[in-house]
């Protein structure tokens, strides 16, 4: 699975082996007791990806089939706001400094929000919760 894994999101078999060993990367062994591998579960390899891309990307990526593989509420739409400059000024600042695009940065502070009042959106939103908790579920 390590090759799989590495072909996959470009992580080298050594760093998903540690991972495993860590359990940062939750793996099976194979089901064969001749078979030395691992097996990885979807949740946690979608997981890893979207450590590694933000979610547009992947659903670029998958092109039509993203309507088979995300939940409706995980999908992206294109949308706008307006900030004052000073918040626009810092999120350029800060991907100029550490590469983290100011719509993941944005959508990572919006996660914490979505946290907080997951259990009362969900009464409004139907999926709210599921998508919150992709990959892994509820």
């Amino acid at each position: 699975m390590p090759r799989l894994v590495t072909r996959l999101t470009g992580i080298l078999p050594a760093r998903v082996r540690a991972m495993i060993e860590t359990g940062e990367l939750e793996a099976v062994p194979a089901e064969k007791p001749w078979d030395k591998s691992w097996r990885i579960r979807w949740p946690q390899l979608a997981a890893l990806a979207l450590d590694i891309w933000p979610i547009e990307v992947i659903e670029q990526e998958l092109g039509e089939e993203a309507a088979q593989v995300l939940p409706p509420l995980v999908r992206t739409i294109p949308g706008s706001m307006r900030l004052p400059r000073y918040l626009v000024a810092m999120l350029q600042t800060l991907e100029k400094r550490d590469g983290i695009a100011p719509s993941r940065r944005i959508a990572d502070a919006l996660a914490l929000i979505a946290e907080e009042y997951a259990a009362s959106l969900e009464e409004e939103i139907p999926g709210f919760r599921e998508a919150m908790n992709f990959p892994e579920g509820e």
